[in-house]
């Protein structure tokens, strides 16, 4: 946390002896970045973006039939990032959110997968209320 400003990073790397047998991306990454402010002296605020990506890497494909993954080497996926918005908002004892994921659809491509043939969901609005009861 720097003033105002919070963020929280991810990277994981990865790297099988035998990518016949399992198929991951290389390198994956997670960033989220906030900025919190306080409205009105009580109401806590927080706006932030999520970005998820990972590098290129042959998937598996998913055969319902059988209800199994099998290795593809003919489709390749990743390397374009996932974008998120959000605005947290806590006030005592209740929180509320909205979340707007896949923001970026349609800026670097129409959609994204992890299994080959079976897209993600597209841009999705989320939204939420917590209410604690008790302390």
């Amino acid at each position: 946390s720097v003033g105002k400003f919070s963020s929280e990073h991810l990277g994981v790397y990865q790297n099988i002896s035998n990518k016949d047998i399992i198929r991951t991306p290389e390198l994956y990454l997670y960033n989220s970045l906030a900025f919190n402010q306080i409205f009105f002296k009580v109401l806590r605020t927080q706006f932030g973006l999520d970005v998820r990506y990972n590098s290129r890497y042959f998937a598996q494909a998913y055969a319902p039939d059988v209800n199994q993954f099998y290795n593809l080497d003919q489709v390749e996926l990743g390397r374009k990032p996932v974008v998120g918005a959000w605005i947290k908002a806590s006030l005592k004892r209740a929180n509320v959110f909205v979340k707007y994921d896949y923001v970026d659809q349609g800026l670097f491509n129409l959609g994204y997968y992890t299994t080959h043939n079976y897209p993600m969901p597209d841009r999705l609005l989320k939204f939420g209320v917590q209410w604690n009861f008790h302390d």
